[in-house]
């Protein structure tokens, strides 16, 4: 039988989030994967939270706490991938269960989450989590 828990990051996990990283899109290697397992894990105000599947890592979601000084405290999810052959079984609503959870016990009052304008089927997925888009936004980098 199936059993599906939430649970925080551990480095063991560095393959699985590289391959599920990859589905997201984003290239990692399990080495890159590794030392920023090491260097999120080491930061009080950010969480890994992995969806495990008996002993397989099937999704993973990354929930910081942060302050503006326009908007003050509120946490946010900056990463979420479920894995492609596991989709809609619920693993994503139990991630964000899990990073209401770890908001909640930072008395945040408030869970945002950012995602590409065309990730139609994502945006779909947020609001029937009970997200309301607030606004869309445009991103700029400067590489340094």
């Amino acid at each position: 039988m199936s059993s599906i828990i939430i649970r925080t990051v551990k480095t063991g996990d560095a393959p699985a989030i590289s391959t599920l990283t990859n589905q997201l899109g984003y290239t990692m290697t399990t080495e890159q994967t590794t030392a920023n397992i090491h260097t999120l894990t080491d930061m009080p105000h950010s969480a890994i939270l992995v969806a495990d599947e008996n002993g397989m890592v099937c999704g993973w979601l990354q929930v910081d706490y942060k302050c503006y000084m326009e908007t003050g405290t509120f946490c946010e999810i900056v990463g979420l991938v479920v894995d492609e052959q596991q989709r809609g079984k619920g693993i994503g609503k139990m991630l964000i269960e899990g990073a209401k959870n770890w908001s909640r016990n930072r008395n945040a009052a408030i869970l945002k989450v950012r995602t590409n304008v065309k990730r139609t089927d994502t945006h779909r997925f947020y609001a029937a989590q009970g997200f309301t888009c607030i606004k869309e936004q445009k991103v700029f980098i400067l590489k340094l």
